[in-house]
């Protein structure tokens, strides 16, 4: 039995939806959890060998103004969200144009042009890693500007300098309460780049056989909301989309979780109905594996059409 085979559970497909669909929003899936777990991990540890040096620092910023807490945090958080970032674009990039190459050739029976990827890959990796250091340090601000605000409060009740430290202290051990917070806005915004690489592969494939003129909101159901539901079948131009929100940008009530696609309107096959789609597949992968993803189980996901 191959790596994949045993973090796939198969599940009832939808006869009238290729899997070159199911595929795309599993390999989505797989990367949104093993962003999740790595970034976890590795935020925790480097929160948790420097509480006490932050605590401090976020006190230094109530009696001084000044920003070296989030300057100290983003030292710490940066450089692992990017590497994470990086260690999944070219999973997401050969997903998002494996799922375009099928919506192509079902179109006009063609290959893309493969001359394009090199520019195209470096145009999305530099725009959308400027887009990620940039949430990446909103999420600090707000945690430092949060937790400056606990600490002034537990001064003020008279708590006392070191119970108010310990108590920042215990949130980044614990991640919970404001640091929870805080872990979760590193997460969805290190999962966002991932997304958006994959979402902006696809759109480029299009754009260059310029078949974006009139594309079709698709809803495949896992945890979609009623405002995907609301959306399906939608047709708008490709611009009139980006403007009023692409699937996983943050649009609907489902966030990151948004298991939707764009797709021109000329796409052959009908999805006329929105898809019910069983709960993941994926399931989170055991710790022996986590060191052979993307080797392993993501080099076998790509083998598609």
């Amino acid at each position: 039995m191959t790596i994949i085979a045993e973090q796939i559970q198969e599940v009832p497909r939808v006869d009238f939806v290729p899997e070159e669909f199911h595929v795309f929003l599993d390999t989505m899936d797989f990367m949104r959890e093993s962003i999740k777990d790595e970034i976890k991990g590795k935020i925790v540890q480097n929160f948790f060998k420097n509480s006490k040096t932050i605590a401090q620092l976020i006190l230094l910023g109530v009696r001084r103004q000044d920003n070296t807490a989030r300057t100290e945090l983003n030292r710490l958080v940066i450089p692992v969200a990017t590497r994470t970032a990086k260690k999944y674009f070219n999973p997401a990039l050969d997903a998002g144009k494996s799922l375009a190459t099928h919506i192509i050739i079902e179109i006009e029976k063609i290959k893309i042009d493969k001359s394009k990827k090199k520019a195209t890959k470096k145009a999305i990796e530099l725009e959308n890693k400027d887009v990620l250091i940039a949430q990446l340090d909103r999420a600090t601000k707000r945690y430092v500007f949060d937790s400056e605000e606990l600490l002034e409060s537990l001064l003020f009740n008279e708590v006392g300098k070191k119970p108010a430290l310990d108590e920042i202290e215990k949130e980044l051990k614990m991640a919970n309460g404001q640091a929870g917070r805080y872990f979760n806005a590193i997460t969805a915004a290190t999962q966002g780049y991932v997304f958006k690489v994959a979402d902006s592969a696809m759109q480029d494939a299009f754009a260059f056989k310029d078949i974006q003129n009139s594309m079709r909101w698709v809803t495949f159901f896992t945890k979609s909301c009623h405002e995907c539901a609301a959306l399906h079948n939608m047709v708008l131009d490709y611009k009139e989309w980006k403007y009023r929100g692409l699937p996983r940008s943050g649009v609907t009530v489902c966030k990151s979780h948004c298991h939707c696609v764009i797709i021109p309107e000329e796409y052959p096959i009908d999805i006329s109905a929105p898809v019910q789609r069983e709960k993941a597949r994926i399931t989170k992968p055991p710790k022996q594996v986590k060191k052979t993803i993307i080797k392993g189980i993501l080099d076998r996901i790509f083998q598609v059409g």
